[in-house]
């Protein structure tokens, strides 16, 4: 994750103990702290802290670190000095603490210049402290950090999984996470923005934003219930800086998206069952007309007037798909006649007549709508069966005449 720049380009690391934090502490101001080359890191998170005095530290350390020195090892050239900032900076050392006085009465020039090129923090001490004293402090504040990061994790936790059992979904999930980081956010499938929630930002900028969020945006991938990636959850520090809560929450975010995209799964699942239970009994003559709205209302189809249109979809021959794959192409079809405003019902299963893969109920405008709505249906089938069945040929359409009622 890449947080918010500061005034000198840097990034600060919000979610560790920073160098900065460290010359706060008591035992640092103490030694009367000087901060004489690489200020532009001083944002660095700090993993550990050591002391060593040995040439050859670096190769003792694996990043992240705060050295405290007294300046014995740096050598005693300037190529050496040199050398030596060269190779913290290659472990990506978090800073060097050099204490005047034992070794060195000011900090080496060529000291200051390399750790000025590098980037790397140098602080130079005036007076004698306990390195196990510093140490000590650093190191209880890097645990306490994480004690207050894990205490605030656990309460985002317990506030998403609330709306979990209450049975959020994907919208109210990405409103409780906008207001928690304090910045939109968005779920994006296939470059797609499927769902966003704003928080001052409106929602234009937030558009023309999630189109090409920027290296400072955070990205996780929303797993699918059958392994891989469904899509990404992306939050955009538009209003606020991205810290180690807003990793945190994010984190706890993707978890229940990803439940609550499975329960949406099952739930269409079951959608797609009773829609084709009821389709079936409707073509075997099983349900009278007025039964026959009572169940469509239940189903919310949507559609006032009494006018009707069905449809039969049935495999290609050679096309092998199970009934899962249909049900999906029910789904797809849906969605894409719903965002037309076209009320339908399409279901697939067991219960639909021998031959029928999915049946379909569309509402008609009038009877002389019928070419136009059976123009529509057939280009979505072929859409639908392009994606799901692989060709746009796959399965034969099937629509009948026009009807009014049930």
């Amino acid at each position: 994750m890449l947080c918010d720049m500061t005034a000198d380009g840097a990034h600060p690391d919000r979610s560790l103990v920073t160098v900065r934090d460290a010359l706060r502490l008591p035992a640092l101001r103490r030694g009367r702290p000087e901060v004489v080359a690489g200020a532009g890191g001083l944002d660095r998170g700090i993993r550990w802290a050591h002391a060593g005095e040995v040439a050859n530290i670096a190769e003792l350390l694996a990043g992240g670190e705060l050295l405290l020195t007294t300046g014995m090892g740096l050598g005693r050239t300037p190529a050496q000095q040199r050398r030596f900032v060269a190779e913290l900076a290659r472990r990506d050392v978090a800073g060097l603490v050099l204490e005047l006085g034992a070794a060195h009465r000011r900090p080496p020039a060529a000291l200051v210049d390399a750790a000025e090129e590098h980037g790397l923090p140098l602080v130079a001490l005036h007076r004698e402290v306990p390195f196990v004293a510093v140490t000590e402090e650093i190191h209880r504040a890097i645990v306490g950090h994480q004690l207050a990061v894990l205490r605030r994790g656990e309460e985002i936790h317990r506030r998403f999984t609330a709306l979990l059992l209450e049975g959020a979904g994907v919208p109210e999930v990405l409103d409780a996470l906008a207001r928690t980081v304090a910045n939109p956010v968005l779920v994006e499938r296939d470059g797609v923005a499927v769902s966003y929630a704003t928080h001052r930002t409106g929602d234009a900028d937030v558009l023309a934003a999630a189109a090409n969020p920027g290296a400072d945006a955070m990205s996780l991938a929303i797993p699918s219930a059958h392994g891989g990636t469904w899509g990404r959850l992306i939050v955009l520090p538009l209003d606020s800086p991205l810290d180690d809560d807003s990793r945190v929450a994010a984190e706890r975010a993707v978890g229940v998206l990803a439940v609550v995209l499975v329960r949406r799964r099952e739930e269409e699942l079951l959608a797609a069952g009773e829609h084709g239970r009821f389709l079936g009994a409707l073509a075997g003559g099983e349900l009278d007309p007025d039964d026959a709205q009572l169940r469509a209302d239940t189903l919310r189809f949507g559609h006032d007037g009494p006018w009707l249109l069905a449809f039969a979809l049935a495999p290609s021959a050679g096309v092998r798909a199970g009934t899962a794959t249909w049900i999906a192409l029910c789904r797809s079809l849906r969605e894409e006649l719903a965002a037309r405003r076209i009320a339908t019902l399409a279901g697939a299963g067991e219960d639909l007549p021998d031959g029928a893969a999915a049946l379909l109920v569309a509402g008609l405008a009038g009877p002389e709508r019928r070419p136009g709505l059976a123009g529509q249906v057939a280009r979505s089938v072929r859409l639908a069966a392009e994606r799901h069945l692989g060709s746009p040929v796959a399965d034969v359409l099937a629509a009948g005449p026009a009807v009014a009622g049930w």
